[in-house]
């Protein structure tokens, strides 16, 4: 399965994928966003992106962690690290219990951190 996610900026920490609303300080923010390393070395891969419990907004669509995972195994600079997902409420769990953030690290098999609420406004 290939997810179009047209509207994406990699920045140095991982990808930006912009709002149709966003303002240019937005990407400059993702833009400076740290480069995180795991105790073993590894760099953290930051996802920045509007989102809700069910998923990730881009422009009008909302990609489920399934989808999310799909467009992930396919971008080169992923290359399996744990992720970081900026995005409100992505560890908010859905009515059926288990949170976008959670569903992505099963689906990835890899660590996933984020917030249960606003991350950015």
């Amino acid at each position: 399965m290939t997810v179009p996610v047209v509207n994406n900026v990699q920045v140095p920490a991982g990808r930006y994928l912009p709002g149709p609303n966003d303002s240019p300080l937005w990407e400059a923010n993702a833009t400076a966003l740290p480069v995180y390393q795991t105790t073993s070395g590894v760099a953290w891969f930051a996802l920045a992106a509007h989102g809700d419990p069910a998923g990730i907004r881009v422009g009008d669509q909302t990609f489920t962690a399934t989808e999310l995972a799909a467009w992930l195994r396919e971008l080169p600079d992923w290359s399996s690290r744990p992720i970081i997902l900026i995005t409100c409420d992505a560890a908010t769990p859905t009515p059926g219990g288990v949170s976008l953030a959670e569903q992505l690290r099963d689906e990835l098999r890899v660590q996933v951190v984020a917030a249960p609420a606003t991350v950015w406004s």
